[in-house]
């Protein structure tokens, strides 16, 4: 029998703007088309601990980007994530806390 993998044999999500995503799907690849559409009522309802980098673009404390990297709204960086040099994020990204992309 083929079994398929569930979101929470994969993920133990303990972010907390984040978490409502993963409870809500049974399979990770669920989880996909309702990003763009959670992004935007996270930051509706507000983001305590993240500031507006530019529209539609939210970051939390301490987070590195580099001058050649490209953010597209709508996006959540978690805390302590460096978006590396000539990285390009086409929007509709949502990360956790001490992620490196790039």
């Amino acid at each position: 029998m083929n079994k398929l993998t569930k979101t929470k044999d994969l993920f133990d999500c303990k972010t907390h703007y984040l978490k409502k995503l993963f409870d809500e799907s049974i399979y990770p690849w669920e989880i996909l088309p309702g990003i763009k559409d959670y992004i935007y009522t996270l930051i509706e309802s507000g983001l305590v601990g993240f500031e507006m980098i530019s529209d539609g673009v939210y970051v939390g404390k301490d987070v590195k980007i580099y001058p050649t990297a490209v953010i597209e709204p709508p996006a959540i960086i978690g805390e302590g994530t460096q978006i590396r040099p000539g990285a390009f994020i086409r929007g509709a990204v949502i990360t956790g806390a001490n992620c490196v992309i790039g």
